[in-house]
């Protein structure tokens, strides 16, 4: 009886964990919210029996609630004109990290796409699903540089002495207080640091960097 309960407490509990893990691997339209690079290529079969070879390059914005904006540039058998083509659209990300998504560009026709979300929402796996269009493209979310704090150049250094007695038997020194500051102005370190230097007033004013 007490293995029964023992094994029934298993189950449930690897059940748990099953679900828990299911909902946390979840896909939504957040997964890919930020900016993709997307590389295209493909083919365009015109009713006429004529075939344009497509390759081209966009940068899609996602906003992680099913709207979209896109610059693109595509080339038509090797031609392609200048500039980006600003587009929008729409999109939608399913629990299972599939989706669709939509291009609209002024009067022309809207695009219609399926996608794959993979590696925790950095790449997009996708192709048309239009008639007679037949065009894949990857992409990777970009990651732009971290910006970094302009250098801090030092600009004046200032000390000045407060004598003290010291020991007897002991040489006299003076504690001096140090206080930096970068090209704004604006305090930089400890400014009320302290350095122990031999008797006598000090004020040194450095060069700007």
């Amino acid at each position: 009886m007490k293995f029964r309960i023992s094994l029934l407490l298993l189950t449930f509990a690897l059940a748990t964990s099953s679900t828990l893990m299911a909902h946390a691997s979840a896909c939504s339209n957040s997964t890919i919210q930020g900016t993709f690079a997307f590389t295209i290529h493909g083919q365009v079969f015109l009713q006429d029996g004529s075939t344009l070879l497509i390759d081209g390059l966009a940068k899609t914005t996602f906003d992680g609630n099913g709207n979209l904006t896109q610059l693109d540039a595509i080339a038509v058998n090797g031609n392609v004109a200048p500039g980006w083509a600003s587009n929008t659209g729409t999109y939608s990300v399913n629990p299972d990290c599939t989706g669709t998504f939509t291009v609209t560009n002024g009067n022309q026709p809207p695009v219609h796409l399926q996608m794959i979300v993979a590696q925790s929402g950095n790449t997009i796996h996708d192709m048309v699903i239009d008639p007679g269009i037949a065009t894949t493209a990857e992409a990777e979310l970009l990651k732009f540089p971290m910006q970094t704090r302009p250098r801090l150049q030092q600009r004046n250094v200032r000390r000045t002495a407060d004598s003290r007695t010291s020991p007897v038997g002991q040489p006299k020194v003076e504690i001096h207080r140090q206080r930096a500051e970068d090209t704004s102005g604006c305090i930089v370190g400890d400014p009320e640091a302290t350095v122990l230097e031999p008797a006598g007033t000090v004020e040194l004013l450095a060069q700007p960097a």
